[in-house]
């Protein structure tokens, strides 16, 4: 998500953001941190922080840990499966009864804002 520019600033969509992805450790573990950088990929958690965003990592390389950061959910692997989907669900229905709160409140403002004062008849009538 690093590389994904939001239209509006600029930025990364994850600038100012807290999230988490693979460990340094997990690569390690997987002897696979040598790999990714003779191929040219920057680890996670150093393209996070060029990003501008802050990493959080678990305990465990191979523990369920998942964030909630603004809009962004972001887990660290497949053990945070679930946890990162259960924690989309949530943002998904919070957002959901936002916009279904906001055009109820927009409906009604229009309503009271269209409520004007009668024509007056143009011309005479004499």
């Amino acid at each position: 998500m690093p590389g994904i520019i939001d239209s509006k600033t600029g930025k990364s969509i994850i600038h100012g953001k807290t999230v988490t992805g693979f460990t340094i450790e997990g690569e390690l573990i997987f002897r696979i941190l040598d790999k990714l950088r003779a191929d040219g990929v920057v680890p996670i958690v150093e393209a996070v922080t060029a990003a501008g965003a802050f990493y959080s990592g678990s305990v465990g390389a191979f523990d369920d840990y998942s964030i909630t950061s603004g809009r962004v959910v972001t887990g660290t692997n497949p053990a945070s499966g679930r946890s990162a989907a259960e924690r989309g669900v949530k943002l998904f229905d919070n957002l959901r009864t936002f916009i279904t709160c906001s055009a109820v409140s927009d409906l009604r403002s229009k309503k009271e804002n269209s409520k004007q004062a009668p024509l007056e008849p143009e011309g005479s009538y004499e």
